[in-house]
């Protein structure tokens, strides 16, 4: 896995976060500053690394 760019304006959409344009505005308005991609890739391996582990039967406490 590799990071790669990721923009606001970018059209796709996801079960966790909706489209990219809402991803970034979850993200400003918990953090106060404008949503990198740094964070929306960084975003992206947590979930895919939750997804592997559901995947393989393991399970997560919720806080």
């Amino acid at each position: 896995m590799c990071g790669s760019q990721w923009d606001r304006t970018l059209s796709y959409k996801v079960r966790w976060f909706g489209t990219a344009d809402q991803y970034a505005q979850r993200f400003e308005k918990e953090y106060r500053y404008e949503a990198p991609y740094q964070a929306a890739e960084s975003t992206a391996a947590v979930l895919a690394f939750a997804d592997a582990f559901e995947r393989a039967g393991f399970f997560f406490l919720g806080a």
